[in-house]
């Protein structure tokens, strides 16, 4: 009896979790995708917060990060999308970032004050028909890029990570070829009665001697600069090779953080243009309790408002074009003045 009652208990739990979840559902539909630069840019810093979490291992997201990334999407974008959303642009962005790290590997082209790559026209449009991703450089390089560049410079194609197998058995086996190549030209002791060499069976006995191998090969003549097999020149082709591929990762780091660099700078100029006039606001006669200097402030966001009020040549002509913001935006009649 009492575990007929625990199973209907079960049954009934089951059920309201159901509903809980289709009421979810219901309440989140499905959003249309809308990845502008901004949505791009949340969906990064909530991918590297995911990263910080340990729920990105062994280059493979887990279940658990998909489905923190659809709730704080929402939270932020409010927008709602299931994980295979999330899963398609993430791989779109990899795409994206790997383009960039070619892009910054291009010697040719010339760079601008804020690290990015500038080209010809033609040179551009040549190249994003092989790459289309290329046209969301041609103007600078988005915002987002620092955190992909978090996200996936561990996983790009950028050739700093390659490894040529069997390099040091290569070593190896090239010098017993030359070894056993070079075999057959070492000169046997001379008899002192025939002055004939020595027979084959007398070279075989002083090769499979350690010592006298290795004193015979120091015997032997070497022509000044020339080795004995091709491995070294191969050796040296590689180190060639990664020593060029470190160039072009340094080269891609100093461009983040030049980028870096110019967004520091942007935002503090930006704070103290928004400063400036604010002070010019007070100066005006918009005192800092007023609607006029309420309004200032939501209009100083944008730096078209705050070029055209530091360009007002007298504090009155501010005052008055503060005025005629606040009737624009109904601003007395809220405050309850005429």
């Amino acid at each position: 009896m009492l575990r007929k009652k625990m199973n209907q208990l079960k049954k009934m739990f089951r059920q309201r979790k159901t509903t809980s979840m289709l009421n979810q559902h219901i309440q989140r539909p499905k959003s249309k995708a809308n990845w502008t630069d901004r949505n791009t840019l949340t969906l990064c810093e909530i991918a590297c917060e995911e990263i910080d979490a340990g729920n990105y291992a062994g280059r493979v997201w887990s279940p658990q990060a998909y489905k923190n990334m659809r709730e704080k999407y929402w939270e932020r974008a409010k927008l709602w999308h299931p994980g295979r959303e999330f899963r398609n642009k993430i791989t779109n962005l990899k795409g994206l970032y790997n383009d960039w790290v070619w892009l910054q590997q291009q010697t040719g082209c010339g760079r601008g004050l804020d690290g990015e790559v500038t080209a010809t026209a033609d040179w551009w449009e040549k190249e994003i028909k092989d790459r289309p991703n290329l046209k969301k450089f041609r103007n600078g390089n988005p915002e987002y890029m620092p955190l992909l560049h978090e996200i996936f410079h561990e996983v790009a194609v950028d050739g700093s990570s390659a490894y040529v197998p069997g390099t040091e058995d290569c070593l190896e086996l090239n010098n017993d070829d030359d070894l056993d190549g070079n075999e057959g030209f070492v000169s046997s002791p001379m008899s002192t009665n025939t002055q004939k060499r020595g027979s084959r069976s007398e070279l075989r006995s002083t090769a499979s001697s350690p010592s006298k191998r290795s004193k015979t090969l120091d015997k032997m003549p070497r022509t000044q600069g020339k080795t004995r097999g091709p491995f070294v020149k191969y050796m040296k082709d590689i180190e060639t090779k990664l020593e060029k591929e470190s160039e072009k990762t340094n080269s891609i780091l100093q461009a983040l953080v030049n980028q870096g660099n110019e967004k520091v700078r942007r935002s503090e100029e930006r704070a103290q243009s928004v400063k400036n006039c604010q002070n010019l606001a007070i100066e005006c006669g918009a005192s800092e309790e007023s609607v006029e200097y309420f309004v200032a402030c939501d209009l100083f966001k944008e730096k078209h408002n705050r070029t055209v009020f530091q360009n007002m040549k007298t504090p009155e002509a501010r005052l008055i074009w503060l005025k005629r913001w606040c009737r624009a935006k109904n601003m007395y009649a809220a405050d309850g003045e005429i």
